[in-house]
């Protein structure tokens, strides 16, 4: 899998049971500027879940936690 900012190659790190049969895997982008992670959200039957995956970006809310 790819970085949505950056294009660097990103780390499978967890897959975990979230109940209500659906599992998360999180992938961590391998660039120390970019440090985006990606939630990739599955049913019990390893089915994707789209409306629930998501990408969160930590140079974003380091703006957003510096602005006034």
């Amino acid at each position: 899998m790819r970085c949505l900012y950056c294009n660097e190659l990103m780390n499978v790190q967890d897959n975990d049971y979230m109940g209500n049969r659906e599992y998360s895997r999180l992938y961590v982008c391998l660039n120390d500027e970019s440090r985006s992670i990606y939630e990739d959200w599955t049913d019990d039957k390893g089915r994707p879940i789209p409306r629930k995956n998501k990408w969160w970006n930590p140079k974003d809310n380091e703006k957003d936690s510096e602005a006034p």
